[in-house]
């Protein structure tokens, strides 16, 4: 009876194998192909450099810890003036920004700015570990040419503001500054598209959970939402501030929704940045 149970069973198993490995094979793409969708945006062509606005930089290619090769621009600043570290948001690529560069700069900031892994001229695909392997890079760059960490701000937007965050925890810079942060996936999710993610959110990998995070933090923090932001809602930002250690400074902007605040004009904005630039939080 057991050789005969055996026999069968591993008759079974020729079948029963290849369909499993079909299915976790699967599984794992399944993982890159809904991030796809519901999280990255990549574009690939650069359509205009910093020369547009007539801004001093410098074109940055530089290498991750597992082999991707990433590109990026620095535009010169002031001397003595902290520098940005600017991770982007989840669309496009570093050429989208130009008009933040530009402002960035009328501050005096030196500002490097790159693209994450598949987007732009870097190659690889995008992921949360991956994005944050890349800022790690970005970093480790502007540390060999004398920037320590505690003296670079780091700006994040959006689904950049997870990567700052992220590298934030890992090594404290002088300022951490996010615009329009959410709190986590999973509920960036429920909100937009709850059937959606009802039925398929367990197939994302990627968490970028902030909220969870961001007790953890143990440097200066700059929040900065619009309160008409229909995209990433504003009591996000709210909560997440409100998870955060001091030292700390919200500012609320009405009216303007997810793509707009710097575009205003608002004084409350110029003065975060001028009182970043001058090395202290703002009041």
């Amino acid at each position: 009876m057991t050789s005969r149970y055996l026999d069968c069973l591993l008759y079974k198993l020729r079948f029963v194998v290849p369909f499993i490995l079909f299915f976790l094979l699967n599984a794992i793409s399944a993982h890159a192909m809904f991030e796809d969708i519901f999280l990255y945006f990549p574009d690939p062509k650069l359509r205009v450099t910093p020369a547009v606005a007539s801004l001093p930089y410098q074109d940055i290619d530089f290498t991750t810890i597992d082999g991707i090769r990433l590109h990026g621009w620095y535009v010169m600043g002031d001397e003595g003036k902290p520098p940005v570290l600017f991770c982007h948001g989840n669309a496009g690529n570093i050429s989208d920004r130009i008009e933040i560069l530009a402002f960035l700069h009328s501050m005096g900031l030196p500002v490097f700015i790159f693209d994450y892994r598949g987007y732009g001229r870097s190659t690889g695909q995008a992921s949360e570990e991956g994005m944050y392997q890349d800022v790690r890079a970005a970093l480790a760059w502007l540390e060999k040419r004398g920037w320590a960490a505690h003296k670079v701000i780091y700006l994040g937007r959006s689904l950049g503001a997870s990567v700052a965050l992220q590298l934030a925890l890992e090594k404290p810079p002088a300022a951490l500054v996010l615009e329009c942060p959410f709190t986590s996936v999973a509920a960036m999710g429920r909100m937009h598209h709850p059937i959606l993610f009802r039925l398929f959110g367990r197939l994302l990998k990627a968490k970028y959970n902030n909220l969870e995070k961001m007790s953890l933090l143990r440097a200066p923090l700059v929040v900065i939402h619009g309160e008409a932001d229909d995209i990433v809602p504003c009591k996000m930002g709210e909560m997440l501030f409100t998870r955060a250690p001091h030292p700390k400074h919200l500012l609320l902007l009405p009216g303007l929704d997810h793509n707009a605040l710097f575009f205003s004009g608002s004084s409350s904005y110029r003065e975060i940045w001028r009182s970043l630039a001058d090395g202290r939080m703002p009041d």
